[in-house]
C-alpha cells in the first residue's frame, strides 16, 4: 500500500485546518445562538406573565418597584437579544468569507494534487496488473502438474485401447473451476475468474462476497 506523498500531506493538514476553523465557527454560532433563544424565553415569561403581575400588584397594592425592577430587566434582555442578533449575523458572515477564502487558499494545490494523484494512480494499477501477470504465470506454471496427470492418463487409456477394451481415447484436459460464483459448491470451491464487475466493486470498496477466498488463505497443503 502505498503512503502520503509530503504534498497530499500539506493537503490533509490544509483540510483539517479548514475543517477545524469551521468546526469552531459553528460552535460559537450554535452556542450564540441557544444563548439568545433562552434570552427570549425569559423576555417572553417577563412580558407574559411576571410584568402582567407586577402591574395588577401595582394597581391593587401600590408597589411599583418590582414592576419597574421587571420593566428593566426586560429592556436590558430586548438590547441583549439584538446585540446576539448582531453577533449572530457577524460570525455567518465570518464562516462564509472563511470558507470562501479556503476555497481560493485551496487553488495552489489543484494541479499538484492533480499531478501527484496520476502518479500513484499510474503506479497502483501497474502493481495491480503485475499482481493480475502474476497469477496468469501461477495459473500457467499450476496447471503443468495438471498436464502430466492427462498425459498419463492418455497412455493409460492407450493401453486399454490396443487390448480391445475401449474403443477411443478422451485426450480433452478436464477442468474443475466453477464458470461463475454460483457454482462454486459444484468445483471444489475453486472459482478463477474475476469479472470486471468485482474488479470495479473492490476498487470502489464496494461491498462484495469474497468469503470463498478464505479457505485457502492459510491452506497449509499449499
Amino acid at each position: 500500500m502505498s503512503t502520503p506523498t509530503k504534498a497530499t500531506e500539506k493537503i490533509m493538514a490544509f483540510i483539517e485546518e479548514y475543517k477545524s476553523k469551521v468546526n469552531q465557527l459553528n460552535e460559537k454560532i450554535a452556542a450564540t445562538s441557544q444563548e439568545m433563544d433562552d434570552m427570549k424565553m425569559e423576555a417572553r415569561f417577563i412580558r407574559e406573565k411576571e410584568l402582567p403581575e407586577a402591574s395588577v400588584k401595582r394597581v391593587l397594592e401600590g408597589e411599583t418597584a418590582h414592576e419597574a425592577k421587571l420593566a428593566k430587566k426586560l429592556e436590558k434582555l430586548e438590547a441583549d437579544i439584538l446585540a446576539k442578533q448582531e453577533e449572530l449575523l457577524i460570525l455567518n458572515k465570518a464562516l462564509q468569507q472563511f470558507k470562501l477564502q479556503s476555497a481560493e487558499g485551496l487553488k495552489q494545490f489543484h494541479q499538484l494534487f492533480i499531478d501527484e494523484r496520476k502518479i500513484a494512480t499510474d503506479k497502483a494499477y501497474s502493481k495491480m496488473m503485475n499482481a493480475k501477470r502474476a497469477y496468469v504465470e501461477t495459473m500457467k506454471a499450476e496447471s503443468e502438474l495438471l498436464h502430466q496427470y492427462q498425459a498419463i492418463d492418455v497412455q493409460m487409456q492407450e493401453i486399454e485401447l490396443e487390448a480391445g477394451l475401449r474403443k477411443d481415447i478422451y485426450n480433452i484436459l478436464p477442468l474443475n473451476v466453477a464458470p461463475i460464483q454460483g457454482h462454486l459448491n459444484r468445483h471444489n470451491g475453486v472459482y478463477l475468474a474475476l469479472p470486471n464487475e468485482d474488479v470495479q466493486k473492490i476498487i470502489r470498496k464496494q461491498l462484495i462476497d469474497l468469503s470463498y477466498l478464505e479457505k485457502f488463505k492459510h491452506n497449509k497443503a499449499l
